[in-house]
C-alpha cells in the first residue's frame, strides 16, 4: 500500500495540475474515483489541440495509457468519453430536453487511462490561427499528433513507462497506427541518446477501421450485400464480370483522375437502391418514418434556430452546427455513401446519415449545446476567444495519403508489437469481407485459428457474441457478432472485455475481470 501511494503521489506531482478539471456541470466530480485533465497544446505556432486525459480508476501509476481517435476525418474524439468509453455517460431527459451525467461502471477507464484527442486543428475545441491550417492529410496528422503526444508526456513523465496503445475507430484506422508509427521512430531516436526513457508503445487497437484502400471501403461492399441476401447473384456476377471497383469519391479526383465507367457506377448505385439497408448496418433497415413525420422532418432541415446553437466566444455568440447523431457513425458526406448518387438512395442515406436531418426531431438538446456551455468551458479550461465546440467541421480539408496504413503493420509485426482489430460483422462500409481481403495478402502464420464467444448466461441458455483469429501471436482480430461500424459502442461490455483482456495478455474471451 506504501508503494501504491508513493506511485500516485509522484503521479500527481508531475501532472499539469492547472488543467485539472475540479467540477463538471451536472455531476460532482468528486463522487468518481479518477481525476480528469483537459487543455490545449500548441503543436505548431499556429495550431492548437484541445484534449480530455481521464486516469484509470483502478492503478493510474501503473495501467495502460490508451490514446483514442474517432473517425471522420474530422469527427471530434472527446464526445466518447461521454457515450460509453469514459466513466460518465450522458443520458437524455425526455421530461425538460436536458442532459444528465451518470456514472458508468463499464467504461474502459476502470483499467485503464484514457486520452481523447480532438483533431485535427479546427475539430472539437481545437482550433488553428489561419486559413492553411484547414488543409490537412495523413502526414500533417501524424506531425502534429506526435507532437502533441511530446508534449504530454513532458507533463507526465512517469506515464512514459505506462504501456500505450494507440485506439480508433472508423478512420481512427488510420490515425491509430500513423500515431504509433511515429511514436516507433521517435523511439529510435531516443534510444540513440543516453540516459533517455522511451515511451512504451504495445501497440494499436482498431474498431472497424480503414487500412487498405484495395479492399474497403465501399469496394467490398457488394460482397457484404450479397451475403447477406440483399442483392441478386446475377447483379453480383456482372458487376465482377466487368471488373468494377468502387472506392472512395476523393481517390478518383486525387489519385485516379477519372471516375469508374458508367456502367459500373450504374450497378453499384442500384445494389444500394433497390433495398433500404442501412450500409453501415446490413442487419438493420433505414427507417421510414410516417408522412406527417416526413413533412416535420423537412421542416426541422429548414429551421436554422435548431440546425444551430450559440455558444459566447470572446463575449460574442457564436454560431455552431448542433449535431446530435451517433457519435461512431463515420462522419463522411452522405453522399460519399453512395459516391455516384444523387437519386432516393442518397435521400435513404440522409436520414440516417445526416444527425441535422432526423435527430432533431427528437433531440431538441444536445450533446454540442451541453458542452458549448459557458461553465462546461470554463471547467474544461477553454479560453474565451476559442471558437465554438464542433463534433465535425465541415470546412475541413483533409486529403487522405493513398497508402492507408497497410504498409505499417509488416513494421509493426517484425517489430513485435501487438495489433488487436475489433470488427462489428455486420458493416458493410469497412466490412469482414475487406477485412480478409486484405490479412490474406499478409501471409502471416496462422496462431490461433478461429473460434467463437460461447457466453452462457445464468438460467443456462448460451449466445455467440463473436469469433476471434490470431496471426504469428501479435495480430488479432476479434468480432462483434450481430453488430456494424458502432459495435464498439452498441457492445460497449463486450468491446471493453476484448480490449482489457487484449492489453493485460488475458484469454480474449475470460469475463472475470
Amino acid at each position: 500500500m506504501l508503494l501504491l501511494a508513493t506511485l500516485f503521489l509522484s503521479l500527481a506531482s508531475s501532472a499539469n495540475l492547472a488543467h485539472q478539471v475540479h467540477q463538471l456541470p451536472g455531476f460532482p466530480l468528486d463522487l468518481l474515483t479518477s481525476r480528469w485533465f483537459s487543455g490545449f497544446y500548441t503543436v505548431t505556432s499556429t495550431k492548437f489541440l484541445h484534449y480530455l486525459f481521464i486516469e484509470s480508476e483502478t492503478n493510474p501509476a501503473t495501467d495502460p495509457v490508451v490514446v483514442f481517435f474517432n473517425g471522420g476525418p474530422g469527427g471530434a474524439s472527446i464526445m466518447l468519453a461521454f457515450y460509453g468509453l469514459g466513466p460518465l455517460y450522458a443520458d437524455k431527459n425526455e421530461s425538460d430536453a436536458t442532459f444528465t451525467l451518470t456514472h458508468f461502471d463499464g467504461s474502459w477507464c476502470k483499467n485503464a487511462s484514457l486520452l481523447f484527442l480532438d483533431n485535427p486543428a479546427g475539430v472539437g475545441y481545437s482550433y488553428a490561427d489561419t486559413f492553411y491550417d484547414d488543409v490537412h492529410n495523413d502526414n500533417t496528422f501524424q506531425i502534429d499528433a506526435l507532437e502533441f503526444m511530446v508534449q504530454f508526456y513532458e507533463d507526465w513523465p512517469e506515464l512514459k513507462r505506462n504501456p500505450l496503445y494507440i485506439s480508433g475507430g472508423s478512420y481512427g484506422g488510420i490515425y491509430a497506427p500513423r500515431l504509433a508509427y511515429a511514436i516507433h521512430v521517435h523511439n529510435q531516436e531516443l534510444s540513440l541518446l543516453p540516459n533517455s526513457t522511451l515511451i512504451n508503445l504495445q501497440g494499436f487497437i482498431i474498431a472497424n477501421g480503414a487500412i487498405d484502400y484495395n479492399h474497403d471501403p465501399h469496394v467490398s461492399s457488394l460482397d457484404m450485400l450479397l451475403h447477406y441476401s440483399i442483392i441478386p447473384y446475377a447483379l453480383h456476377e456482372q458487376y465482377n464480370a466487368r471488373k468494377c471497383r468502387v472506392q472512395w469519391i476523393w481517390f478518383y479526383y486525387e489519385y485516379m483522375k477519372k471516375l469508374p465507367h458508367p456502367r459500373c457506377q450504374d450497378m453499384f448505385a442500384k445494389a444500394l437502391e433497390m433495398v433500404d439497408y442501412d450500409i453501415y448496418d446490413l442487419r438493420e433497415l433505414n427507417k421510414e418514418p410516417p408522412e406527417q413525420e416526413y413533412q416535420t422532418l423537412k421542416d426541422v432541415s429548414r429551421d436554422k434556430f435548431r440546425l444551430y446553437g450559440k455558444a459566447m466566444v470572446n463575449g460574442q455568440p457564436k454560431v455552431y452546427k448542433r449535431f446530435v447523431a451517433s457519435p461512431m457513425h463515420d462522419l463522411m458526406p452522405a453522399s460519399l455513401t453512395n459516391p455516384f448518387s444523387h437519386s432516393r438512395q442518397e435521400h435513404a442515406c440522409l436520414k440516417s446519415m445526416d444527425p441535422s436531418f432526423i435527430d432533431e426531431v427528437h433531440q431538441s438538446y444536445t450533446f454540442t449545446d451541453y458542452i458549448n456551455r459557458e461553465d462546461v468551458r470554463e471547467a474544461l479550461h477553454v479560453p474565451y476567444y476559442v471558437p465554438a465546440y464542433r463534433d465535425t467541421y465541415e470546412g475541413l480539408t483533409y486529403l487522405p495519403n493513398f497508402e492507408g496504413s497497410a504498409w505499417i503493420y509488416d513494421i509493426f509485426y517484425k517489430y513485435g508489437y501487438k495489433m488487436l482489430h475489433l470488427m462489428g460483422d455486420a458493416d458493410g462500409i469497412l466490412s469482414m469481407r475487406g477485412f480478409w481481403k486484405w490479412v490474406k495478402t499478409m501471409e502471416w502464420p496462422v496462431t490461433t485459428e478461429w473460434n467463437p464467444w460461447i457466453y452462457e448466461f445464468e438460467d443456462g441458455s448460451t449466445d455467440i457474441l463473436g469469433y476471434q483469429k490470431q496471426w504469428g501471436g501479435k495480430v488479432t482480430l476479434a468480432t462483434i457478432h450481430g453488430e456494424g461500424h458502432s459495435g464498439l459502442l452498441t457492445k460497449i461490455f463486450r468491446s471493453k472485455t476484448l480490449v482489457t483482456n487484449f492489453m493485460f495478455d488475458k484469454h480474449l474471451f475470460e469475463t472475470s475481470q
